[in-house]
C-alpha cells in the first residue's frame, strides 16, 4: 500500500451551472442525503419549487457528493444521476481513474477515519463546516487498483445485501400493519374491555418519578423498563437503568414478567 493525501488522488469538481438552463431535472439537497448511506433517495425537482442562488454546482453519475456542512452527520453519497446540488455539497471525483477507482473511493470517505478527521478539522460551532482544502491533506493507505477492486466489489455486493433486507423489512412492516388494521381495526369483531382479558395482575402503571430517583439506579442490579428503551415492538436493554433488588422488591407490584405487554403513550 502507498500512503497518499486524498487532495492527491481526488479533486473537487466546480462545474457551475444555472438551473433554469442547464436542462437538468434533478437537485440534491441535504435533506436528501442520508447518515451512513451511499444512495441518494428521494431528490428534488428542479422547477418545483424555489432554489437558493447556493444551487449552481453540476454533478454526474459516478461522482462522489459530500456534505461540508454539520460533518458530524457523515453525509457520503454517490450520483446515480446527473443534476445540481448546493456549493455547500462538495462534488469529488478521482484525478485519475487508474490510480484511484471510482467505485473505491466512496468508500476511502465512509471510514471512521476520514470522518474523525474532517469532524476535527470542521470550524463552527453552531453549524460546523470544512474547507476542502482540510480533507484535501487527510493521508490514508491506497491499496494497488486490483486490491482496490477487490475491495469495491465486496463493499458493493455487501451494499445491495444490505438494501435489499431493508425494502424486505419495510415490506413486511407493511404487512404486518395492515394485518394488524383488518384483525384489531373497529370493523365487525364485537368490543371488549381490555381489563377483562388481563391475568390477575390486571394493568399496573410503572412506578411514579417520586417513587424513583436518581440516587436510586446503580451500575449493577435489576433492570427498570423506561419509555425510552421501548422501541420497534421490543425492549432495548443495551443501556437499561437499573436499581437494588431491595429497591425491586418494594416496586414488586410494578415488576415485568415474560409474556407481559408494555405500553408507553
Amino acid at each position: 500500500m502507498t500512503l497518499v493525501k486524498f487532495g492527491d488522488v481526488v479533486r473537487q469538481v466546480k462545474d457551475k451551472v444555472d438551473p433554469q438552463t442547464a436542462g437538468l431535472e434533478r437537485f440534491v439537497a441535504g435533506e436528501h442525503m442520508d447518515t451512513d448511506n451511499l444512495h441518494i433517495r428521494p431528490w428534488g425537482g428542479v422547477g418545483d419549487g424555489y432554489l437558493g442562488p447556493a444551487f449552481h454546482m453540476r454533478f454526474r453519475p459516478g461522482q462522489v457528493l459530500y456534505g461540508s456542512r454539520s460533518t458530524y452527520l457523515r453525509k457520503v453519497a454517490v450520483a446515480e444521476f446527473e443534476g445540481i446540488t448546493a456549493n455547500t455539497t462538495y462534488v469529488i471525483e478521482p484525478r485519475d481513474p487508474e490510480v484511484l477507482l471510482p467505485d473505491f473511493l466512496p468508500f476511502v470517505m465512509s471510514t471512521e477515519r476520514f470522518h474523525e478527521h474532517s469532524i476535527q478539522q470542521s470550524k463552527g460551532s453552531v453549524n460546523p463546516y470544512i474547507n476542502f482544502l482540510d480533507i484535501a491533506w487527510y493521508e490514508f493507505p491506497l491499496p494497488p487498483v486490483d486490491e482496490q477492486r477487490r475491495i469495491a466489489d465486496l463493499l458493493w455486493a455487501a451494499d445491495d445485501v444490505i438494501g435489499a433486507t431493508n425494502d424486505l423489512i419495510a415490506s413486511i412492516s407493511k404487512v404486518k400493519t395492515a394485518f394488524r388494521k383488518e384483525n384489531f381495526g373497529n370493523g365487525n369483531n364485537s368490543n371488549v374491555v381490555l381489563k377483562d382479558l388481563c391475568e390477575h395482575k390486571g394493568i399496573q402503571i410503572r412506578p411514579f418519578g417520586s417513587q424513583l430517583h436518581a440516587s436510586d439506579y446503580v451500575s449493577d442490579g435489576i433492570p427498570v423498563v423506561m419509555p425510552a428503551n421501548m422501541t420497534d415492538d421490543k425492549i432495548d436493554a443495551s443501556e437499561i437503568s437499573k436499581i437494588t433488588s431491595e429497591m425491586a422488591e418494594s416496586l414488586s407490584q410494578h415488576k415485568v414478567l415474560p409474556g407481559d405487554i408494555r405500553h408507553y403513550r
